[in-house]
C-alpha cells in the first residue's frame, strides 16, 4: 500500500448489525465495523462520525452495499 492510504475496517460477520427503517418502509442493515461494540457503532451513527461523517449512509441488504441520506431513515435498532 502506498503512503498515505488507509486500509478500509473489517466489518464484523454476518448477525451483528444496525437494522435501519426507511421512509418508503423498507429495512437495511449496517453491519459493524471490526473492533466496535453494538453500542459504539450506533453512537457513531447517531453523532454522525467516522464512516457516519458523510450526508451518506452505507447500508447493506442480501450482500449490496448502497447509501442513502440520513433524511431517509426513519427507525435504527441494534440487532445481534
Amino acid at each position: 500500500m502506498g503512503a498515505g492510504r488507509r486500509r478500509p475496517k473489517r466489518l464484523v460477520s454476518i448477525g451483528v448489525y444496525l437494522e435501519v427503517t426507511l421512509v418508503n418502509g423498507q429495512n437495511y442493515s449496517i453491519p459493524v465495523e471490526e473492533g466496535h461494540s453494538l453500542e459504539q457503532e450506533l453512537d457513531l451513527f447517531l453523532k454522525r462520525e467516522g464512516r457516519y461523517a458523510t450526508d451518506w449512509v452505507p447500508l447493506m441488504k442480501a450482500g449490496r452495499e448502497l447509501f442513502v441520506r440520513y433524511e431517509q431513515i426513519v427507525l435504527i435498532s441494534p440487532m445481534g
